[in-house]
């Protein structure tokens, strides 16, 4: 029998842990969802604390330790969410700026990690990252 699939934020469920340099939205207490990078706590000179992964925060360049389950995948449904909340100013606002300089880096962070996409979906990738600037 299959292992079971571990679940995270909004029930996404994990088909494993979060691998060192995977992009992924990390929630804290009081924090939307923000754009993400599992990084190497012993890089920012951190001890790895137990069931939880170290993330670096784009657009802030802050870290902390982040539970499973306020994790999310940083995927196509997630980047075009999130491109929408923008587009519809479902944002609060005092995220935006923010926000903004974290969409790009991690699309830009997406674009240079893609070097196996097919073409295709990299163009698509760079059309969906132009949007992003130009919406917010």
């Amino acid at each position: 029998m299959a292992p079971a699939a571990k679940r995270g934020a909004k029930g996404t469920k994990w088909t494993r842990d979060p691998q060192l340099g995977d992009l992924v939205l990390a929630r804290v207490k009081g924090y939307p969802f923000w754009p993400a990078k599992v990084s190497r706590p012993e890089d920012w000179d951190q001890v790895p604390a137990p069931r939880k992964f170290f993330v670096l925060f784009y657009g802030t360049k802050e870290i902390g330790f982040v539970a499973l389950q306020d994790l999310m995948p940083f995927t196509e449904e997630v980047k075009n969410d999130l491109v929408n909340q923008a587009r519809e100013k479902r944002l609060p606002k005092r995220y935006a700026k923010g926000l903004e300089e974290a969409l790009v880096e991690i699309c830009n962070a997406m674009m240079s990690c893609q070097i196996h996409l097919k073409p295709q979906n990299h163009l698509k990738l760079e059309m969906v990252c132009c949007l992003i600037k130009l919406l917010i």
